[in-house]
């Protein structure tokens, strides 16, 4: 499984990339986790359900939000990254900066993915780059369909101290 960073300054496209790589998956029938609202079939979970999380791709947003907030929940993520190659998911998550993220969690961080988008808004190339930072492929994307699977104005909330507590995942969007 794998581990990749998007980093970017405001409004570079970081959620925008974000999106489109989930969507990318859902395409391909994986199951979608995320930490924010999508457009598509996903379960949206909460800080206490990241370490029951099989088999998907785990997509967040603003993620190291949830990483601040104390040593326990320091503990659980970093569990949750350590663990989730031999869970079957891959994560995807958003960050403004390398230094935001602590050092656990950079050192298995596989991929970093930069985006880039025009000056109109209608196009982002991802630059990505391996784990020390070597270009490795550009891909591009024309972003009308992208903007419109998720709300680029959503604030990802700072939960408060969770414990998992063993409770299914909720599937807020999935149809039945």
């Amino acid at each position: 499984m794998v581990v990749v960073g998007i980093l970017g300054r405001s409004d570079s496209g970081k959620t925008l990339a974000l999106t489109y790589l989930a969507y990318r998956n859902y395409l391909k029938k994986r199951k979608i986790f995320s930490n924010y609202n999508l457009e598509f079939p996903h379960n949206k979970i909460k800080f206490k359900d990241v370490t029951n999380l099989h088999s998907g791709i785990f997509v967040g947003d603003d993620f190291f939000s949830w990483y601040e907030r104390n040593r326990k929940n320091n503990r659980i993520l970093s569990e949750f990254f350590v663990k989730a190659r031999k869970r079957d998911v891959d994560i995807f998550y958003v960050t403004d900066s390398r230094g935001y993220i602590p050092v656990l969690i950079r050192q298995i961080t596989d991929f970093w993915i930069y985006p880039q988008l025009s000056a109109s808004d209608k196009i982002c190339i991802l630059d990505i780059r391996d784990y020390d930072n070597n270009p490795l492929k550009k891909i591009k994307f024309r972003t009308t369909k992208f903007f419109g699977l998720y709300d680029t104005h959503e604030i990802i909330k700072k939960e408060t101290e969770g414990k998992p507590d063993g409770n299914k995942i909720q599937n807020q969007n999935q149809q039945s």
